[in-house]
């Protein structure tokens, strides 16, 4: 608490210092005496106030200071106003901005949820056309064994028969002659290759 910008310490200062002078019978006195003073100066105070409150609210203030005053808390306002409804056209804007935004976010989880969906379809028809070409790879090989395998035996039964052929005309025989039907095969077969 301060009185007459004296704080607590320095008034307890002041009241030691007083008593060390005056003595301390003479110090009651003194302090009524000053306390008198502060009454009577605080309420001559209080009357210069109300007065010149009272006298200078319009009186001193030039006409075209209030004016500009007037306009200038108008234009305060108005700033107000106008901020207040750019504050609540961007706070609309974004408003739609971010359901935009969540339109948009929730339409792209959805595209790459079909995309992924797609994709597993494609994975899933490809890896069984890959399988369906091996079972087909295997099944054509599994043929070309059986193919090679006849090649071979028929390759091998290619010379017996050409040897058969060939001593057969060696001996020249005459099929007609003799009663053997291998004799008579193999002239058939010579007949054969003649024509």
């Amino acid at each position: 608490m301060e009185f007459l910008n004296i704080g607590g310490g320095e008034l307890i200062v002041i009241v030691l210092l007083a008593i060390v002078l005056f003595g301390p019978e003479d110090i009651l006195k003194i302090m009524r005496t000053i306390g008198g003073y502060v009454r009577k100066l605080q309420q001559m105070w209080a009357q210069v106030s109300l007065g010149l409150k009272g006298e200078f609210d319009d009186d001193i203030i030039p006409e075209e200071i209030q004016e500009t005053i007037r306009e200038t808390r108008e234009s305060v306002t108005e700033v107000q106003k106008t901020l207040a409804e750019v504050a609540a056209v961007a706070k609309a804007d974004l408003d739609e901005t971010l359901a935009s935004v969540s339109e948009i976010k929730t339409s792209l989880e959805s595209d790459i949820e079909d995309t992924k969906a797609t994709v597993a379809e494609i994975k899933a028809s490809v890896e069984t056309d890959i399988e369906d070409t091996k079972a087909a790879v295997a099944e054509i090989e599994s043929s070309l064994v059986d193919i090679s395998s006849s090649v071979e035996n028929s390759l091998g039964e290619i010379p017996k028969a050409v040897e058969a052929i060939t001593a057969m005309d060696a001996t020249q025989v005459d099929p007609a002659s003799t009663d053997d039907p291998k004799a008579q095969a193999a002239e058939t077969i010579t007949a054969g290759e003649d024509i």
